[in-house]
């Protein structure tokens, strides 16, 4: 029974018994009344900490003292004392009776220390309505209380300005990260007839071209992982698919740990602890790996690709060469100089492309016969799955590559986030609204949108490679009858084919991939829930209708701009024209009066 019904007791008993003495509460103001067993006798000076005229009322006998200063005393001399008390919940009736037999009724339903409740409930404009206790409605408007975030290059083309919801700018500065992620590689002539090529790992690779003879081979590995290359010495190059496979599949795990937060681990291995308790909106950003779009996932969860391909073909300065009905070859650099290269005395024997059914690479040897590569089991042997699906608590479950499950909880999000460029000047660091770090790694996007080297053929049959420092090789190559090299591109993406006369063809895997990869879709749904399809083609229908929608970014229609849309619906367009013409590295080629 609470205290505000002892308190009663002590009223109405102090009010309507005979023949006892009253203490008066008016005259005993800031008394607290206690319950218990503990006093059963005057005198008692336990439970202590009680201040001068608090009560206590002994619950089996159901007499009341009072603290004097020092003890527990009676409130009367009178034996009359309360026998039995007992409270009707569903009349709200107090029934008292003392020790000469007699009872008292009273009726505490008008009484203001009975329970009254309060409600708050979401009006469909977005405001709320507050009902206190006597049934008094307040509405708040929260909509005016979200904070802003803004991002833009800045006018010196170098940094990009970040400004939080407290208006902190943070500078990205990026001259220290294009710097950091520059690649350089040399290339030796030695004196035996060889070349000693090193990579931007510094790793050393001998290249021995005499003596070569035009007898090549080319087939998938019985691992479904290497494609083995036999050169004309019957020298064994094996292209290993796995970081082709690697920058296309997605493998990821996420585990729940017992303080309530996951712990994510990327592809690379890489853990990042996450925190989704009492959190409003969400949003993140990140490299996809594919290299060639930016995944923007907004507060419900809608990812949005902003593709730098066209972006990077409006903005960048490309160059071609064109063969000629006479033999030669035309060359055009970025500036749109053009360079005519004479070819006519190289051997061409072999060729290499994708099949028109996306799935096998056909290879064509010197005497014409072709060898076909099936990736179908390549791909089946490398791929993995994963689902996730709405639990009925609100929940989502969702089970990684190796059949693990985590339970995702996503209710009651907050809005707060900051991104800077992080002291190695590789990463951008993201922190979301829990601090939880997310690091975009440029390593790979600079290496597919860079471009660095020139070679140029001179007059005596040799030719001058010029590398990312400036520094020139002179290779003499006249000895050579037919060389051919394969390897895997630098952007992940495509295997270059170099025949006996210098021409790449470039073997793009893309559509294979689409053609043999199962691949997962996520569809707005007109109800404002969406239907995930897993790599099974299992469909899980989301709702998301109860979170904000805040912020979106998008490549503009020009190929030129990102817009950024913040939660007021105010666009901030970042013109990459300037940043890409600050930060590009052009090569040029020029035929000289003498031939070379």
């Amino acid at each position: 029974m609470s205290r505000k019904i002892f308190i009663l007791i002590f009223l109405i008993f102090s009010g309507f018994a005979s023949a006892q003495t009253v203490v008066n509460l008016a005259d005993q103001c800031n008394c607290e009344v206690l319950q218990g067993t503990d006093v059963s006798a005057p005198g008692v000076n336990t439970p202590t900490g009680a201040d001068l005229g608090d009560l206590y009322v002994n619950t089996t006998t159901g007499t009341i003292y009072f603290w004097d200063g020092d003890s527990w005393e009676l409130t009367s001399s009178d034996s009359q004392q309360l026998q039995v008390f007992d409270f009707d919940t569903s009349s709200n009736l107090l029934t008292l009776t003392l020790e000469n037999g007699g009872t008292l009724n009273a009726d505490l339903s008008s009484l203001k220390f009975v329970e009254t409740l309060t409600t708050i409930v979401e009006n469909a404009n977005g405001t709320f309505t507050y009902t206190d206790e006597s049934g008094i409605a307040t509405d708040i408007d929260v909509t005016n209380l979200e904070t802003l975030t803004t991002i833009a290059l800045n006018a010196d083309d170098t940094n990009i300005d970040y400004i939080d919801e407290d208006g902190v700018v943070t500078q990205l500065n990026l001259t220290s990260l294009v710097d950091n992620l520059e690649t350089v590689t040399t290339i030796v002539e030695n004196a035996n007839g060889t070349f000693t090529y090193t990579d931007e790992s510094g790793i050393t690779t001998d290249i021995d071209v005499t003596n070569l003879e035009t007898l090549t081979t080319i087939a998938l590995n019985a691992d479904d992982t290497n494609i083995d290359y036999i050169d004309e010495d019957g020298v064994v190059t094996q292209l290993n698919l796995t970081s082709l496979v690697d920058n296309l599949e997605t493998v990821t795990t996420i585990v729940e740990n017992a303080n309530g937060t996951f712990t994510y681990t990327d592809e690379s291995g890489n853990t990042t602890d996450i925190d989704v308790t009492n959190l409003e909106t969400l949003t993140t950003i990140a490299l996809n790996a594919d290299d060639t779009n930016i995944d923007y996932i907004d507060e419900d969860g809608v990812v949005t690709q902003l593709n730098l391909t066209s972006l990077v073909d409006n903005l960048e300065t490309v160059t071609t060469i064109v063969e000629n009905a006479n033999g030669t070859f035309t060359y055009t650099d970025e500036s749109g100089i053009t360079t005519d290269i004479d070819v006519t005395n190289l051997e061409t024997l072999t060729t290499i492309a994708l099949n028109a059914d996306d799935t096998n690479i056909d290879y064509i040897d010197e005497d014409g016969v072709v060898t076909q590569l099936n990736l179908t089991s390549l791909v089946d042997n490398l791929e993995t799955v994963t689902t996730i699906v709405e639990n009925a608590n609100g929940t989502f479950t969702y089970t990684d590559e190796s059949g693990n499950t985590t339970d995702i909880d996503v209710t009651n999000l907050e809005t707060l986030t900051t991104i800077a460029l992080n002291a190695d000047d590789t990463n951008i660091d993201y922190i979301d609204e829990d601090g939880v770090v997310t690091q975009l790694n440029l390593t790979s996007l600079v290496d597919n949108l860079e471009t660095v080297t020139t070679i140029v053929e001179n007059a005596n049959g040799t030719f001058t490679y010029t590398d990312e420092s400036g520094i020139t090789t002179d290779i003499d190559v006249t000895n050579l009858e037919t060389l051919t090299t394969i390897a895997l591109n630098a952007d992940d993406t495509n295997i270059d084919y170099i025949d006996e006369d210098g021409v790449v063809t470039q073997l793009n895997l893309t559509s294979l991939v689409d053609n043999l990869e199962t691949v997962t879709t996520i569809v707005e749904n007109a109800n404002g829930t969406f239907t995930y399809t897993d790599e099974s083609g299992i469909t899980t229908d989301i709702d998301v209708t109860n979170l904000e929608t805040l912020t979106t970014i998008a490549l503009n229609a020009d190929d030129t701009n990102i817009d950024y849309i913040d939660e007021d619906g105010v666009v901030t367009q970042l013109n990459l024209t300037s940043l890409v013409d600050n930060l590009e590295t052009v090569t040029t080629i020029v035929e000289n009066a003498n031939g070379t």
